[in-house]
């Protein structure tokens, strides 16, 4: 037996065996972003990237995912099992772009979606020694001062 092949003898004066690959090509495997969702904003700076993948193929996947800014590449994990991973320490205030590739070991796939995280808190701290303000709300008078 020949595996993977379809074969046929035909006997026409002599005997010539014919044979045809039934091997077919290996599909590539698809990737959709689920959370978070492109374009969202105000997000924490903690994030957990969630995606959803299959292989017609029924191949065994993995995943790599990269977290960009400004062209540049500031975090990324590679050959992750699960369909989810958790990212943490971006900057406040900052755009990013995310992107999943699916592998099934002959082919991959990217998706890319797009994020940004809130300012950073406002913190006492931030204004010790930088202002003080005097006025007047619905009636009443303020004087504010921050001290050192």
């Amino acid at each position: 037996m020949l595996r993977g092949l379809n074969c046929f003898i035909m006997f026409i004066a002599s005997t010539t065996l014919f044979c045809s690959s039934s091997t077919k090509p290996n599909t590539p495997p698809t990737v959709t972003l689920i959370s978070p969702l492109s374009n969202a904003t105000n997000l924490d700076t903690s994030i957990t990237f969630v995606w959803s993948a299959q292989d017609p193929d029924n191949d065994p996947l993995t995943f790599d995912i990269e977290i960009s800014s400004g062209g540049t590449i500031v975090k990324s994990l590679n050959g992750l099992t699960n369909q989810s991973a958790t990212i943490s320490a971006l900057e406040y205030g900052t755009s990013y772009y995310w992107t999943v590739t699916a592998s099934d070991g002959k082919n991959s796939i990217s998706s890319e979606g797009s994020f940004s995280t809130k300012r950073a808190p406002i913190t006492l701290a931030t204004y010790i020694g930088f202002w003080q303000a005097t006025g007047y709300v619905n009636g009443t008078a303020y004087n504010l001062h921050v001290l050192q």
